[in-house]
């Protein structure tokens, strides 16, 4: 089997997710799986266009649609058209800022 090395503009990147111990890296139309740990690739990517949303996700903020608050201080945010993430408690506030909301949302 061959194997080759996919490149993918930043700019198509909606997301970054860890699942079922996979690293993940989703565009609109596909997914590419990558070798890289979050932790490596939130420290590679640039932070003015990726930010981590949780342990388990970094996205793309210039992508980023909506800001979900599910009740008690729970949010999720929606990227691109239907990418729907978690946002963890301890990453809301560094979120919103970057994304240049106030303080309170919905």
């Amino acid at each position: 089997s061959e194997s080759s090395v996919k490149l993918l503009r930043l700019g198509d990147v909606l997301a970054i997710v860890s699942k079922e111990k996979r690293v993940l890296i989703l565009t609109e139309s596909d997914e590419f799986r990558t070798y890289f740990t979050l932790t490596q690739l939130d420290s590679i990517l640039p932070s003015d266009q990726f930010c981590r949303v949780h342990d388990s996700a970094i996205v793309n903020l210039d992508l980023v649609e909506e800001l979900i608050s599910l009740g008690n201080h729970q949010y999720e945010v929606r990227v691109g058209t239907n990418l729907i993430l978690p946002v963890g408690r301890s990453k809301y506030t560094d979120l919103i800022h970057r994304l240049g909301l106030p303080k309170r949302t919905a």
